[in-house]
């Protein structure tokens, strides 16, 4: 596989899914079904939605990205489908 089931990735049209709900093609190219390259999320990334009052969550199991401690960029996995 080449995406790490445990990182947030950004598509096509914004899309935010992690590893583990991306689709087969993303997950073993690193390219969504419309061959668009997706992204892991950032921590420059993260802080920008905050900025704008919204939080950078996977819309398929409703994972979380945090920020830990300012160097690196995590999932908080146990987060509930909103």
């Amino acid at each position: 596989m080449v995406l790490d089931p445990d990182t947030l990735y950004l598509g096509d049209n914004g899309r935010c899914l992690c590893g583990r709900c991306s689709g087969a093609t993303a997950q073993y190219t690193g390219r969504d079904i419309s061959g668009q390259k997706v992204e892991p999320v950032t921590e420059s990334t993260i802080l920008e939605f905050a900025r704008m009052g919204f939080r950078v969550r996977c819309e398929g199991c409703g994972a979380l990205a945090i920020i830990i401690k300012g160097n690196g960029v995590a999932i908080e996995a146990e987060v509930q489908k909103s």
